[in-house]
């Protein structure tokens, strides 16, 4: 299959799943449990967090954990045609609707709050970045939603962090017997592993 393919078939398979009301919820509630009991967030003290679609794992209890822990917290804002720059978020931050509808820190103090990656030392073993997707494969894939945000992101600062891709098991090709695996190609970049 194609990249276009494999989009349309998980928004097929998405379709059906969501029929279920309870199944995002369901799931999302558990991705966060899985990912908040490993070492790779134990262990982090940034977390680059995304505010999700309505389609995503919805992370937000794992972003309050995140907070309750002391950990700094970032999510990202778009600032143009495929970049992204993140920002810290607290409790009481502000989020705006943004590009895409995804919610983003708000035009208030975006100077303040940018996230300098030239002039912090992050490191694979105290940042995580928490890394949507269409799809995944086992072995750290990942197909985006074709705008190459992350991709972009990843192989400007990618060994910076630990990558950790997050979705639903539906998204998952091995789950999947029409998908063999995920076309990707030399703009695509993976992660260290993933979280379902």
């Amino acid at each position: 299959m194609t990249k276009s393919e494999v989009r349309k078939f998980i928004k097929t398979k998405q379709a059906e799943i969501f029929k279920d009301s309870n199944y995002r919820i369901h799931e999302s509630y558990k991705t966060c449990q899985k990912i908040s009991v490993t070492e790779e967030f134990k262990r982090s003290s940034y977390i680059f967090a995304f505010m999700p679609l309505n389609d995503e794992v919805n992370i937000g209890g794992l972003i309050v954990e995140a907070f309750l822990q002391n950990k700094k917290v970032a999510v990202p804002k778009i600032t143009g045609d495929g970049i992204m720059e993140f920002h810290w978020v607290s409790v009481d931050s502000k989020l705006d609707s943004g590009a895409f509808g995804i919610y983003e820190p708000a035009a208030v103090s975006l100077s303040e709050t940018r996230v300098n990656m030239e002039t912090m030392h992050f490191v694979k073993t105290n940042s995580l970045l928490l890394v949507p997707g269409m799809a995944y494969s086992i072995a750290g894939k990942r197909l985006g939603r074709g705008k190459g945000f992350y991709d972009r992101f990843i192989k400007e600062y990618g060994k910076c962090f630990t990558k950790m891709g997050v979705c639903l098991p539906f998204q998952i090709a091995e789950n999947q017997p029409e998908l063999h695996d995920i076309p990707t190609d030399e703009n695509d970049m993976s992660v260290d592993n993933i979280v379902f």
